[in-house]
C-alpha cells in the first residue's frame, strides 16, 4: 500500500526529466503561441490567433506521459447581466451588449434567438446593436450571448416582446482571456508537447532548456 501511494505521488509531482523550457506553436497559421515550463512546477503561456488573446500563467505538473496545466489564479467563466429592457416603437428588437464600464464591446457578440415553434435565429452586434428583421407574427421566447472567439455561450435569458424589445446586457469578463485551464493536457511526444483543445492538436516545439 505504501509502495503504491508513493507511485501515485511521484505520478502528481513537477516533472524534472528534461521537459522544461521554453516551447513554440507549430504549424499554424496566422497563430502565434509560447508555453514556458520551470522546473519549480510553473508555467507561463500566450496565445494569439485572430481576434483570440490569451496570457496566463499556473502551475503544471507531470502524470505518466502527460503534462497537466492548471491556470492560476482559478478561471471564472464570463457572465452577461442583463442591464434595462424598454419599449421602442422604431424595430421589432435591438440588443445592445457593453463593456464593464458602459461602453460597447469593441468586437461582436453572438446573439442567437429561440422562437416560441422552436426555431433559432442567430446574428451578432455591430456598432448599433443586433436588430433582426422579425415578422409580425414571430415570438421570441428567449435569446442567449456568446463570444465565439472564446468557445463561450451564455444561459438563456427570457423575452416578451409585448413588454419590451429594447434590451441591454453588459459583459462581466471575470477570467476573459486568461487561458482556461484545468489539468489540460498536454502530450509528451519526443521533444515536442501536444496540446488537444476545441478539436485541434496543437503542437509544441521545445526551443530552449
Amino acid at each position: 500500500m505504501r509502495r503504491f501511494a508513493a507511485l501515485l505521488l511521484l505520478a502528481a509531482t513537477p516533472a524534472f526529466a528534461g521537459v522544461e523550457g521554453v516551447y513554440r506553436l507549430e504549424g499554424v497559421r496566422e497563430a502565434a503561441s509560447g508555453l514556458e515550463l520551470t522546473a519549480d512546477g510553473h508555467f507561463r503561456y500566450g496565445l494569439t490567433y485572430g481576434a483570440l488573446d490569451e496570457v496566463g500563467e499556473g502551475r503544471w505538473v507531470r502524470d505518466g506521459n502527460r503534462i497537466l496545466l492548471t491556470t492560476e489564479p482559478a478561471w471564472t467563466a464570463p457572465v452577461f447581466e442583463a442591464v434595462s429592457a424598454a419599449r421602442s416603437a422604431e424595430f421589432p428588437l435591438r440588443v445592445q451588449v457593453t463593456g464593464p464600464d458602459g461602453s460597447p464591446m469593441s468586437w461582436p457578440v453572438d446573439v442567437i434567438l429561440t422562437l416560441a415553434e422552436g426555431h433559432e435565429v442567430q446574428g451578432y452586434t455591430q456598432s448599433y446593436g443586433y436588430r433582426p428583421s422579425l415578422g409580425k407574427d414571430i415570438r421570441v421566447t428567449s435569446l442567449r450571448l456568446g463570444l465565439g472567439v472564446f468557445d463561450f455561450l451564455s444561459e438563456p435569458f427570457p423575452v416578451d416582446l409585448a413588454r419590451a424589445n429594447d434590451l441591454t446586457f453588459r459583459l462581466v469578463p471575470n477570467s476573459l482571456g486568461q487561458p482556461p485551464f484545468k489539468g489540460q493536457p498536454l502530450l509528451i511526444e519526443g521533444d515536442d508537447l501536444v496540446m488537444l483543445r476545441g478539436g485541434d492538436r496543437l503542437t509544441y516545439r521545445k526551443q530552449s532548456e
